[in-house]
C-alpha cells in the first residue's frame, strides 16, 4: 500500500516524495487532482482529512472507522442583506479527469458530482467534457460565494442552460479546456443556531436580487470575463511549454 500511495501522489501532484515520512499537503494539487487523489485513497480504505500528513500516518489511519455525525438544526434564522458584486471564474483541462468504464462506480465521480449531474453528463457524446464544465462551474461558484463545492449542484434547463441556486453561471468549452463563470449581485448572510446554541454562518447569494442590467452591460461583462479567461489559458500554456 505504501508504494501505491507514493505512486498516486507522484502521478497526480507531479511532485516526488522522498520517503513515507515526507509531508503530504493539499498545496501541490489542483482542485480536480486533489479530489482524484482522495478518491483513489478511499479505494485503498484510507481516509484523509486534507490536513498535512505523511504516508505513514495515512496508513496508520487506514483502519480507523469514519464516524458520521449530524447536527440537528432549529429554525432560528437571522438574515442580513449586504449589497455586493462578485465574479468567479475557473478553467479545467479535460485530461485531468479520469476516463473510466463505469462512471457510477468510480469514487471520484460519485463523490464529486450528484446523481443528477452524472446522469446529465452520461447523456452527452463526450461525458468528460461535460463533467469538466460542471466541475469548473462549481469552482467558479465557490470563488464567487465561498459556498463549498460539494454543496453546489449544477442543473440544466430544458434548453440546456446551466443553472444553480447561488449564482448566474455560464459554461463554455475551448478545445481541451472547460471554462466557467459565476456572477452574483447580492448576498444574504444566514446565521443559524443549532440545538447546542452554536452559531453557524453561511452565505446564501440571492440571484433574484441581482439588479437588472441592459443587454449592452451584460455583453461587456461577459466579454471581459472571456478575455481574462483566454488570457489565462495562453499564459498557462506558455508556462507549461517552458517547464516541459
Amino acid at each position: 500500500m505504501e508504494e501505491k500511495i507514493k505512486s498516486l501522489y507522484t502521478k497526480l501532484s507531479n511532485q516526488s516524495i522522498e520517503n513515507s515520512d515526507s509531508v503530504i499537503s493539499t498545496d501541490v494539487f489542483s482542485s480536480v487532482l486533489l479530489d482524484r487523489f482522495t478518491a483513489e485513497l478511499s479505494k485503498l480504505g484510507v481516509t484523509w482529512d486534507k490536513e498535512p500528513t505523511s504516508i505513514n500516518m495515512l496508513i496508520g489511519n487506514a483502519a480507523r472507522p469514519v464516524v458520521a455525525t449530524s447536527v440537528s438544526m432549529e429554525n432560528t434564522v437571522k438574515k442580513e442583506n449586504s449589497k455586493t458584486l462578485a465574479i468567479g471564474t475557473d478553467i479545467q483541462k479535460l485530461d485531468k479527469f479520469p476516463k473510466v468504464k463505469d462512471f457510477w462506480e468510480e469514487p471520484f465521480y460519485t463523490d464529486t458530482f450528484s446523481a443528477t449531474e452524472i446522469g446529465y453528463c452520461l447523456k452527452k457524446s463526450n461525458p468528460i467534457e461535460s463533467f469538466a464544465g460542471i466541475f469548473a462551474a462549481k469552482e467558479a461558484v465557490f470563488k464567487a460565494t465561498g459556498i463549498a463545492r460539494q454543496d453546489v449542484i449544477i442543473n440544466h434547463t430544458d434548453k440546456g442552460m446551466p443553472v444553480c441556486d447561488y449564482a448566474s453561471i455560464s459554461i463554455s468549452h475551448d478545445g481541451d479546456y472547460a471554462v466557467a463563470t459565476a456572477f452574483i449581485g447580492n448576498q444574504t448572510i444566514v446565521s443559524v443556531s443549532d440545538d447546542e446554541n452554536r452559531s453557524i454562518e453561511t452565505i446564501k447569494p440571492s440571484v433574484a436580487n441581482i439588479p437588472k442590467q441592459t443587454s449592452h452591460s451584460n455583453r461587456l461583462l461577459w466579454s471581459l470575463c472571456f478575455i481574462l479567461i483566454v488570457g489565462y489559458i495562453i499564459y498557462k500554456e506558455f508556462l507549461e511549454a517552458l517547464i516541459f
